[in-house]
């Protein structure tokens, strides 16, 4: 009778553990090989994906302020050269320039700069002690 009891219970051992296997039965060479390279791809560490820096850096707030301190003076300063005042331009801008020096890529800045200081120059050889006042050289 263990005998008639022994074969049934191996039979369900063994069925049972064919079932808990996580891969389905395989018949051919080809279909082994597909099923134990899957088998080790799911034991292996994924790859950690590279990821690139797109973030903007924080901004400084003295920089910031810095900035907007600049483009007063510089608002200040074209006041002044409206007026024919090239050395109170010139010192707006240049104290602008120390505060924000990428400004001074503006053509603009570039333009009246360039003028003023020819201008200042034909005062000062013209005797002006101050490099300009209101309406002392017409542009």
């Amino acid at each position: 009778m263990a005998a008639w009891i022994a074969g049934p219970v191996l039979f369900v051992a063994l069925v049972g553990v064919a079932t808990l296997r996580s891969e389905p039965p395989v018949s051919s060479p080809s279909e082994k090989a597909g099923a134990e390279a899957a088998h080790t791809a799911d034991r292996v560490a994924p790859t950690k994906p590279t990821a690139s820096i797109t973030s903007t850096p924080p901004v400084d707030p003295q920089t910031e302020a810095d900035k907007k301190a600049a483009k007063e003076l510089r608002h200040w300063a074209f006041v002044a050269y409206e007026d024919d005042r090239y050395a109170e331009f010139l010192d707006g801008i240049n104290k602008a320039r120390r505060l924000d020096p990428a400004g001074e890529s503006d053509e603009q800045v570039r333009t009246a700069r360039t003028y003023a200081e020819q201008q200042v120059e034909k005062l000062k050889a013209a005797g002006s002690h101050d490099g300009g006042g209101p309406k002392t050289l017409k542009h």
